[in-house]
């Protein structure tokens, strides 16, 4: 897909640049190198986070009455109130503390886990080890 300069993607998505700004700084959006060498917003990445742009524009609304343009905005409004407080919730728990003590959790349980298979290997090699021993000295008597 094709990658978008933050005043582009912006445009496209009627979001605000510090919008976008912030998404990049929690990580919830991630940057990509455009073909000029400079940095951009991959369109997939927009879509994954915001959803597919906004195909409505004031040219759109032109037909409208005042009545239905009003109700369209207090629409638009109250979905904005929703995404804002769904982004809160999820700031709320996502936070980097929860994140990094979730990361240690596992790395904790992956080095147990670890720990327990060479205890287990160790003693898989101890035992062939001593059959080996056994297998010599009962062969070596005998000759």
């Amino acid at each position: 897909m094709a990658i978008l300069t933050i005043s582009e993607a912006s445009r496209r998505w009627r979001l605000g640049r510090s919008n976008l700004y912030r998404a990049i700084k929690s990580g919830r959006l991630n940057l990509s190198a455009r073909p000029d060498g400079s940095r951009g917003i991959d369109t997939s990445e927009l879509v994954r986070v915001f959803g597919e742009p906004s195909e409505r524009t004031t040219a759109n609304m032109s037909g409208l009455s005042g009545e239905q343009v009003e109700g369209q905005e207090a629409d638009d409004r109250e979905h904005l109130r929703t995404l804002v407080q769904d982004d809160r919730e999820q700031a709320r728990t996502f936070s980097p503390g929860r994140l990094l003590q979730a990361q240690v959790d596992q790395l904790t349980a992956q080095l147990e886990q670890s720990q327990q298979e060479k205890t287990r290997l160790l003693g898989m090699l101890e035992t062939e080890q001593q059959a080996r021993r056994e297998w010599k000295r009962s062969y070596c008597r005998h000759r």
